[in-house]
């Protein structure tokens, strides 16, 4: 067995030496591995002082030393790497020790526990001592095989939980309709059974079997209530055979339902039903995509960088959830607000809100926010003024 380095051998860093002897075997490039191990570290255990740590000693190292037949072996002083990272002698050993034990490094000691090394002429290390880091050549493979199960895990759960928010969504929209209009049907009774499931909601993303059969239970409530609603409203059999076509043929994982906007200007009571229309587009009320570039420009420059270009309505609305985070709008907040002033409005607002936020006028976003939410519950909200406002006070700080 390879010298520990006066370390007792733990599983963890008989594995490592193993993991270096295969590395040496290997020719990875460098950054490749430093990135593969950044890309999982926090999934793995590190922490940011180990990190740190890690891209201190890979900085020691050549490229040459990765290609294949080398060790990359560096060996910087104890006081070298206090001084570099302000750690105390034992903080520096426990975490040296934490990333041997993580299979990321091997150590090499001599016989007096010193470090030290030597290179030839053409760079090669030819003799050294101190700490081994070609666990990494081994496993760099193994790590961004990680990586890409992480992520693809991530969008797993992302669509999830957008499949659930419609779906509630949805589902909300046609129990508010059906109670507000009168229609004939146990309505109450299905909205605390809808009550009941949402109480039961996982509140970690990380438990994605519940989040499966939430949404399953979900689906299986919406076409009931899909179904309910079409009878109470005596809609054409025709109608009512496609919603059974679809309970048939599609599984809650291919569900795609779309959020119902309710016109509250007309009753569903109506023998004639009008088919749904989506939330007004902001051009409709009085001013273009372009107008609200001019109004927002800072906001569209960091959307743009995070979200990729942003050519119209569609874009912004895509992008507008994410930039709401930058300004401490969670999730939840979002689906309130969309439901209150509609999605293209709600994008617009989260602009206008950034924008004022960082010029200094808007301390509290999400308290702001939920004021533009009340106005539009009370009908005074008129966001075409706003954009109008801001843009002469610009056209006049200009001149």
């Amino acid at each position: 067995m390879q010298n520990l380095g006066w370390r007792k051998p733990t599983p963890g860093l008989v594995a490592a030496e193993m993991h270096a002897q295969v590395g040496e075997g290997l020719s990875v490039p460098k950054s490749k591995a430093i990135i593969a191990v950044k890309k999982v570290a926090a999934h793995i255990g590190m922490k940011p002082a180990q990190l740190m740590l890690l891209d201190i000693l890979f900085a020691f190292s050549k490229p040459q030393d990765w290609e294949q037949g080398q060790r990359p072996f560096v060996w910087p002083s104890n006081q070298y790497l206090m001084d570099q990272t302000g750690f105390s002698l034992p903080a520096l050993k426990r975490h040296l020790r934490r990333l041997g034990e993580l299979g990321l490094i091997s150590f090499h000691d001599s016989p007096n526990g010193k470090r030290y090394g030597h290179r030839d002429g053409q760079g090669n290390i030819v003799e050294a001592y101190g700490f081994d880091l070609s666990p990494l050549a081994a496993r760099a493979g193994e790590l961004e095989a990680l990586h890409q199960k992480i992520m693809a895990e991530r969008a797993q759960q992302q669509q999830l939980r957008k499949e659930l928010t419609r779906t509630r969504r949805s589902i909300r929209a046609r129990l508010v309709e059906a109670i507000e209009g009168g229609l004939a049907g146990h309505w109450k009774q299905l909205e605390r059974e809808f009550n009941e499931i949402l109480s039961n909601l996982p509140n970690s993303k990380k438990e994605q079997g519940a989040m499966k059969v939430a949404l399953e239970k979900l689906t299986n409530l919406y076409h009931i209530i899909e179904e309910l609603f079409a009878g109470a409203l005596d809609l054409p059999s025709t109608q009512k055979a496609s919603s059974e076509k679809i309970t048939e043929n599609t599984n809650p994982s291919q569900l795609k339902i779309e959020p119902h906007i309710q016109n509250t200007n007309h009753s569903h009571l109506n023998c004639k039903t009008k088919p749904a229309v989506p939330d007004n587009l902001p051009q409709e009320r009085g001013f273009t995509f372009e107008t609200f570039n001019q109004v927002c420009p800072n906001y569209i420059k960091l959307a743009t960088e995070l979200c990729g270009q942003l050519r119209g309505w569609e874009d912004l609305k895509s992008a507008s959830q994410q930039m709401g985070l930058m300004i401490g709008i969670t999730p939840d907040h979002w689906n309130r607000l969309t439901t209150q002033l509609g999605i293209y409005p709600s994008a617009v607002a989260i602009g206008l809100t950034y924008e004022k936020h960082i010029a200094g006028e808007v301390q509290n976003p999400a308290g702001y926010l939920s004021g533009m939410a009340k106005k539009a519950q009370i009908g005074t909200l008129n966001l075409g003024r706003s954009i109008f406002a801001r843009l002469s006070r610009d056209k006049n700080c200009a001149v």
